[in-house]
C-alpha cells in the first residue's frame, strides 16, 4: 500500500460536537375573525368601524420524553380569546379614532391552591377549576384586560399630492390608565398581555413637502 493511500494515525478524542435536536412538537389551531365598514361621506362627516378578533381553539405540547401532551390553552398567558375594535371619524381636516383592546383571562398555573381551599372559599371567581391531564387543578386566574386609547388628528394647508402638507395628531395610549392584571410573574403581570406602561400621551407632527 502506498503512502498516499494510508490513514493518518487517529489520537484520542479531546472534544466531541454533539448538537441538540429538538424533538418536540406544538400544535396550534384557532380562528380569526374581521370585520370593517365605512359609511360614505355624509354632512356629519365619514364613519369607519373595524374589528379583529382570534378564539385560539388549540395549543398542544409535546416536549417530554414520555409523549405526555401539554395542554397550554387557557393557561400562562395564552388566552381564547384576543381581539381589538376601532371606531373612526374624519370630516374636513378634522379626524378621531377610538381603539379598544381585549386580551381575555387565563389561568396562573405557578399560583396553585387545593381542592379543600377552593371549596372553603365557596368556589371564588378568582380561583380557576382546570381538569390537566385527568388531575383537578385549582389556580389563580389572571382577570381579562381591557384598554383604551384615542386620537385626535387636524390636517391643514395647501394640497401637495392629494394630501394636506401640514398634519398634527395628539394620542393618549391607554386612556384610562389601567394597569395590567396581576399575575404570579417577575413582573407582576404576564409580558405581552397589556400595555403596562400607564397613560401616554404623544402629540406628532408632518410637514409634506
Amino acid at each position: 500500500t502506498s503512502d498516499a493511500t494510508k490513514r493518518a494515525v487517529v489520537g484520542e478524542i479531546s472534544s466531541l460536537i454533539n448538537d441538540f435536536i429538538n424533538l418536540g412538537s406544538r400544535t396550534l389551531s384557532g380562528l380569526d375573525f374581521g370585520l370593517q365598514y365605512r359609511t360614505p361621506e355624509t354632512r356629519f362627516g365619514r364613519f369607519m368601524i373595524r374589528a379583529e378578533a382570534t378564539r385560539n381553539l388549540q395549543r398542544d405540547e409535546d416536549l417530554s420524553d414520555e409523549g405526555v401532551i401539554d395542554d397550554q390553552l387557557g393557561k400562562d398567558g395564552y388566552a381564547k380569546w384576543v381581539g381589538n375594535a376601532r371606531i373612526g371619524w374624519s370630516k374636513g381636516g378634522l379626524s378621531a379614532d377610538w381603539l379598544t383592546t381585549y386580551y381575555g383571562s387565563f389561568a396562573d398555573t405557578s399560583a396553585a391552591t387545593t381542592a379543600e381551599i377552593y371549596e372553603a372559599l365557596d368556589r371564588p371567581n378568582y380561583i380557576k377549576h382546570m381538569n390537566v391531564n385527568g388531575v383537578d387543578r385549582y389556580y389563580y386566574r389572571v382577570k381579562a384586560a381591557v384598554q383604551h386609547s384615542l386620537r385626535v388628528g387636524y390636517e391643514f394647508g395647501g394640497k401637495n399630492g392629494g394630501h394636506n402638507r401640514h398634519s398634527l395628531n395628539l394620542t393618549i395610549h391607554n386612556l384610562f390608565d389601567v394597569a395590567p392584571p396581576i399575575a404570579d410573574e417577575t413582573n407582576g403581570y404576564f409580558v405581552g398581555t397589556a400595555n403596562p406602561r400607564g397613560r401616554q400621551f404623544r402629540i406628532k407632527y408632518e410637514h409634506r413637502f
